[in-house]
């Protein structure tokens, strides 16, 4: 394992709402929600499952990551949109992931 593939362990601070009871982590600009890789780490590799390149980790949990990304297709299409961009969005959901995949890594 070289210096850029390194494991680190970071602390979350979770709260938990004393009115409500429900918890909330307060993470990193560099982490998503609910996955334990970095944005960076989980961009490259939904663009190496969509190319079909090999990919290490399990392939139970790269599906489920898959799963996940084309369930927030709709979000991440809204995000550029607010951004500025003016893209169509079609029924497609291999050619719209490799699109929003390739202009995340642009940005």
């Amino acid at each position: 394992m070289d210096e850029a593939d390194q494991a680190l362990r970071i602390p979350i601070c979770r709260l938990r709402c004393l009115a409500c009871g429900v918890n909330i982590s307060i993470l990193p600009d560099f982490l998503i929600p609910y996955f334990q890789h970095t944005l960076h780490a989980m961009v490259e590799r939904i663009d190496r499952i969509l190319k079909g390149r090999k990919v290490d980790g399990s392939r139970q949990q790269l599906a489920q990551h898959l799963k996940r990304f084309y369930n927030r297709l709709h979000w991440i299409h809204t995000f550029f949109i607010d951004s500025g961009d003016h893209l169509g969005f079609s029924q497609n959901l291999k050619k719209e992931a490799l699109k929003y995949v390739k202009k995340g890594a642009n940005r």
